[in-house]
């Protein structure tokens, strides 16, 4: 988790490190903010509850996550990260930051880059969402070291296949194939 030849830098010495987690059935990102030495909590699905309904509905996924987090950093870094005493929680709250269920994963990915540790630098509106996805996969598959092509098996397949749907004189017909 905090070793490989993709991490070109000493994750101990890091402010922050970002967990998105599936609760119930929707995502939420877990946050530990080693300078201030406090657990913050971003759950689109509910920005607009009390503090303590929140932290009900965390209290296992959190206990989980930061035991599991202890565990890690002793491992990784013997005792150099206390994890285990003073942390805090915060659940952030924000209105107008929330979104559906269906949505949740987004939201997440948005609210990940633009966490700065005490505050989210931007808003996703539920009109934004989509254009955000667009830009997250245009993103991803255009990422550097992206390369790739079909299996081959998919390759001759598709290339015995006639198309699905075929134009002729101006009507499109569905085929069969």
């Amino acid at each position: 988790m905090f070793e490989g030849c993709k991490v070109h830098y000493n994750v101990d010495e890091c402010r922050l490190i970002l967990a998105p987690l599936m609760v119930g059935w929707y995502w939420c990102l877990y946050v530990w903010d080693f300078e201030r030495q406090m657990i913050v909590v971003l759950d689109p699905l509910n920005m607009n509850l009390e503090r303590n309904v929140l932290a009900e509905k965390h209290r296992r996924s959190l206990t989980l996550m930061h035991s599991a987090m202890c565990e890690c950093s002793k491992m990784f870094f013997g005792e150099r990260i206390d994890l285990e005493d003073n942390w805090k929680t915060e659940f952030v709250s924000m209105v107008g930051a929330s979104c559906e269920s269906y949505n949740t994963g987004i939201y997440v990915m948005f609210y990940a880059r633009y966490f700065d540790g005490e505050f989210i630098t931007r808003v996703l509106t539920k009109g934004a969402s989509r254009l955000q996805k667009l830009n997250i996969l245009y993103q991803m598959l255009t990422m550097n070291g992206n390369e790739g092509d079909p299996p081959t098996w998919i390759m001759e397949s598709h290339s015995k296949r006639r198309p699905a749907v075929e134009m002729i004189e101006g009507e499109y017909l569905l085929s069969d194939a």
